[in-house]
């Protein structure tokens, strides 16, 4: 006879539903006996779990403890479709997140939540289905008024600040990067950024100001543009529109920190038509991931979140929220690495 404690399936509760033709809220219920599914039903959940072999020294926890054994991601996006075009932090947060919860095998549960419309609580919480939650980046303000409210709900934001968050460190991860820059040489540096009301971009900004005043280097006012996202301001010809005019203009920065790659591949572009080179008349430093950093031509030095231990972290707090045990640090920082490649050069330099 096999020993249960060493057996660990990778069935979860919403694989246990399709074959059942059920939601996973009944096959949560049953599993968790806290009423709301007839008894009847109940029984045949607990049969078809076991022929699966679903976790059963796990089940059994459950159902003393009235837990799920599930961790959710709570994205707050439409589609996958609409996660993969919005390009940034929200694809690799989801594959790390994955990729953390089936190498510890954990459970796990993914709800992607409107933007906008009437606010709906996520179903992973109203409906049991998970015992806690992570938020990936800015969220609904009433979501969060909800979410806080009620003790029983776990949570932990990923990338964005909040009660109890991992966040990247792009304070010190911009610092670093004008450092880098002002160290080859470097006194005129710009910085493109998007909507401060995100923590990341405010952070950004702070460090770049921070490291303009320590180095004492040149910050002439157009240097600095914020695209706070209202009137298609991340459309890329409005981007283009202020590249043009920061390339054109008699007082130019020798180097642009720009904290969007889409704003960094459109500078680099618009500086191609004008004969500037990259990174010899020119350098770029992006704010992005490895994969879209190393997909354009030259590839591009960046300042790059370490998701692995973002999420490493969040589910380390997270799982702590959800057996009550305290956490010393509600706020976490994660060091940036700046991932030196092809787009910056002294001023100058010649190829």
């Amino acid at each position: 006879m096999k020993s249960v404690t060493k057996v660990r399936s990778n069935y979860t509760m919403a694989d246990i539903a399709a074959r059942m033709g059920i939601s996973p809220t009944a096959v949560s219920m049953a599993l968790r006996d806290s009423g709301g599914v007839s008894d009847k039903l109940r029984q045949k959940v607990l049969k078809v779990a076991a022929e699966m072999d679903y976790s059963p020294a796990l089940a059994a926890r459950m159902l003393r403890a009235k837990n799920t054994g599930q961790l959710g991601l709570y994205i707050p996006a439409d589609t996958i479709e609409s996660v993969e075009s919005s390009g940034g932090f929200m694809m690799p947060v989801l594959a790390h997140f994955v990729s953390r919860c089936e190498e510890e095998k954990y459970s796990y549960h993914i709800e992607f939540g409107k933007r906008s419309g009437g606010f709906v609580p996520p179903s992973q919480l109203t409906g049991r289905i998970v015992d806690g939650i992570l938020l990936i980046g800015e969220q609904r303000p009433e979501l969060m008024e909800w979410i806080t409210k009620t003790s029983e709900y776990k949570w932990v934001s990923v990338v964005e600040g909040s009660e109890y968050c991992v966040v990247s460190d792009s304070r010190g991860g911009t610092y670093r990067a004008v450092e880098y820059l002002a160290a080859m040489g470097h006194r005129e540096i710009g910085l493109a950024h998007c909507n401060t009301r995100y923590s990341v971009h405010a952070s950004a900004l702070a460090g770049y100001k921070d490291a303009v005043n320590d180095f004492a280097l040149g910050c002439a006012g157009h240097y600095i543009r914020e695209f706070n996202g209202s009137k298609g301001e991340m459309e890329l010809s409005y981007i283009d529109g202020w590249c043009d005019y920061i390339l054109s203009h008699p007082k130019r920065p020798s180097a642009v920190i720009c904290l969007d790659q889409k704003i960094a591949n459109v500078m680099m572009m618009n500086a191609a038509y004008k004969g500037i080179r990259i990174p010899q008349d020119l350098s770029i430093i992006s704010l992005g991931v490895k994969d879209t950093a190393e997909r354009v031509f030259p590839k591009t030095t960046a300042i790059e979140p370490d998701f692995s231990i973002i999420i490493e972290k969040s589910i380390g707090m997270l799982t702590k929220r959800i057996q009550n045990e305290d956490i010393p640090e509600k706020q976490v920082l994660v060091k940036t690495k700046l991932v030196k490649r092809d787009s910056v050069a002294a001023p100058g330099a010649k190829k």
